[in-house]
């Protein structure tokens, strides 16, 4: 649990922490899911909200792996890029198809979690 100035409240792990609402929330994707919810740019149904989570979280990983690789390798291997990146994107793309074919958004006509985390 971090610092003397945020005891109160919901336990949490690792910086950024926001309060929100009187709440604390860490973890760069909950806090975006948060402000993006309340801004009302996430699809109405849960399943798709789910779903959103999902990319973001995929898109997080992908950054995640390809920064552990440039910091051990100093520069990502060509066989990197090719195997376990390349089927990030690969995912990525196929689930952004899934809507409108591509043209636009993730989920419905307006930007969620996902758009923002792959977008980042």
């Amino acid at each position: 649990y971090l610092g003397a100035d945020i005891k109160t409240g919901y336990p949490t792990f690792a910086y950024p922490i926001v309060r929100l609402d009187g709440a604390l929330i860490s973890q760069t994707p909950a806090i975006c899911q948060y402000a993006l919810s309340k801004a009302g740019f996430q699809p109405k149904c849960i399943i798709k909200q789910a779903q959103s989570l999902q990319v973001a979280l995929t898109a997080a990983d992908t950054w995640a792996e390809f920064y552990a690789q440039y910091k051990d390798d100093k520069e990502p291997t060509d066989e990197f890029i090719k195997t376990r990146i390349y089927k990030f994107f690969k995912t990525l793309e196929a689930q952004l198809k899934q809507n409108n074919d591509g043209k636009g958004f993730y989920f419905d006509d307006k930007p969620s979690v996902a758009d923002v985390f792959v977008y980042d």
